[in-house]
């Protein structure tokens, strides 16, 4: 299937790994196989799909590192949460992502200075992991958080595909579509995180949820 765009197998009952072979697919810009039963690892092969933009794969049992090869993709969205997923978080996120969700995994290590330079960002959900250390510096350069002009990033985005996201406030799960365009939100509780929170965090006018609540 040379020419498929589009492979959304969500909510269903499929088991086994994903398959290997990926490099055919370069036309493939979203993949959506989450809410389903995969296990084993995400396979480096994804790193083929040089026009990939949405990749969801939560709610699985998929276990080991985020494989470095995505980097090589053209990711606007990337979706691993509620897995068994380990390592420490990727540093290679490109400068174009606009929804960074990795919650409820194994992750551990620090959350990475790198990110503050993610202009377009505008969820981050890493809450319940293993991450340690200080909340970084250099918020401020979160310019959609400060300034609330993500939604032209959407453009040719929702042209391609109207991704759900699950985003817990107060906590209750709601699920944004249409409207997720207008979220802004962080998300780092249930973490070891320790220091101080930065006074750069009060430049994020367009921030609409902050989360920093400690595990129970």
């Amino acid at each position: 299937m040379k020419d498929l765009t589009m492979l959304c197998l969500k909510s269903n009952q499929l088991s086994g790994e994903l398959p290997n072979h990926w490099n055919k697919l370069q036309n493939l810009k979203v993949v959506d196989i989450s809410y389903n039963h995969l296990h084993g690892k995400i396979p480096r092969s994804m790193g083929f799909l040089s026009s990939l933009s949405i990749l969801v794969l939560s709610n699985n049992h998929l276990y080991g590192e985020i494989p470095s090869t995505l980097q090589y993709c053209s990711l606007l969205s990337i979706d691993l949460g509620g897995n068994h997923l380990s390592g420490n978080l990727p540093s290679w996120i490109g400068p174009n992502i606009l929804i960074l969700h990795l919650r409820s995994n194994l992750f551990n290590g620090i959350i990475l200075r790198e990110w503050c330079g993610l202009s377009f960002l505008h969820i981050l959900d890493i809450a319940q992991n293993n991450l340690f250390g200080s909340i970084p510096d250099y918020l401020n350069n979160l310019t959609t958080l400060v300034y609330s002009n993500n939604t032209d990033q959407y453009n040719s985005f929702d042209l391609i595909y109207i991704e759900k996201a699950i985003i817990v406030t107060k906590g209750r799960e709601l699920q944004y579509g249409t409207t997720l365009k207008y979220v802004n939100n962080i998300d780092l509780l249930g973490n070891n995180l320790t220091g101080i929170i930065p006074n750069e965090i009060t430049s994020l006018q367009g921030l609409g949820t902050l989360k920093l609540s400690v595990r129970l």
